[in-house]
């Protein structure tokens, strides 16, 4: 999950080298770049919170709620997107020639977005589908679990 803010990230400027040019979609910047440090080298953190994050009007991303399209719709552009991001994502990891585990868990990642986006609108025709990733345990690994699951399942 992307769970670290641009603003308390310190980056080595060889981690640069991989994660530019910006995708110029889907991603936000703090997320690609998080990611391609996990994929290529790795992250750390300290225990100490550092930032005081606050709400404002001009935040770029917040707690949200202002969207007038209906939960559905919103969903459906989520998973879209995360299906968008991977795929980058995928397309990245291999121009980087990242080990072989690397690739394999952001091609799981792409493939489990791709079921999701594609989920039948037949909520019986979903079983199968989700089923089979919840075994997989890529609800786990790519989604809150059985919440992501039972979304799924029960919501158009």
């Amino acid at each position: 999950r992307k769970m670290v803010t641009g603003a308390a990230m310190a980056i080595h400027v060889r981690l640069l080298d991989h994660a530019l040019p910006l995708p110029a979609t889907e991603w936000v910047h703090d997320a690609w770049l998080v990611t391609l440090a996990a994929l290529t080298g790795g992250v750390d953190s300290l225990t100490e919170s550092l930032v005081d994050y606050r709400l404002h009007g001009g935040n770029q991303l917040g707690l949200g709620g202002n969207d007038p399209l209906p939960r559905s719709a919103r969903r459906k552009l989520q998973l879209q997107s995360e299906l968008k991001q991977s795929e980058m994502l995928v397309e990245r990891a291999q121009a980087l020639l990242v080990s072989r585990s690397a690739m394999a868990l952001v091609t799981s990642r792409r493939d489990h977005f791709d079921v999701r986006a594609g989920l039948p609108a037949s909520r019986v025709r979903r079983l199968p589908q989700v089923l089979g990733e919840m075994a997989t345990g890529n609800y786990l690994r790519f989604g809150r679990g059985l919440l992501s699951a039972a979304i799924d399942l029960i919501r158009s």
